[in-house]
């Protein structure tokens, strides 16, 4: 394997396409718990 043709600016620019995924996930997953958040709240409503 050649490990000389591996550049560091590559890896970076994966890094933070990695690292932006990531954030995105922590998005999608907050806007869902707020979602199910929200339909408990509708549901409390409809009992109260």
């Amino acid at each position: 394997m050649m490990y000389g043709n591996l550049n560091p600016d590559r890896f970076c620019r994966v890094i933070e396409q990695i690292m932006k995924a990531r954030e995105e996930n922590m998005e999608v997953k907050v806007s869902l718990i707020s979602k199910e958040e929200s339909e408990r709240r509708k549901q409390q409503d409809k009992t109260a």
